[in-house]
């Protein structure tokens, strides 16, 4: 998907259609990203990790600040605490 493209994608609806980000193989991806950041966590440590997790978005939002832009308007839209909650109470691990 090209630039514009994504940016009128996400920027009328402000991500409400998380399909995009959901397909299988964007759930590999996603999944894949998180192993290796809790792979870091147990290597390095919490710091680290967290360290990584910053340096790594400061240089993402500055490679592409239309991106920047539109997952922060997604992220605005989303309840930490509820996501946090949700996932304590699985009992599915």
């Amino acid at each position: 998907m090209k630039d514009k493209e994504f940016i009128n994608k996400f920027s009328t609806d402000c991500g409400k259609d998380v399909s995009f980000f959901f397909s299988p193989h964007k759930l590999v991806i996603i999944y894949t990203s998180l192993k290796i950041i809790l792979k870091m966590k147990k290597h390095l440590g919490l710091e680290a990790m967290l360290e990584y997790l910053s340096r790594y978005a400061l240089v993402i939002e500055k490679q592409n600040p239309q991106l920047k832009e539109v997952v922060d308007c997604a992220v605005s839209r989303v309840n930490v605490s509820k996501i946090y909650q949700e996932a304590m109470k699985t009992d599915d691990i």
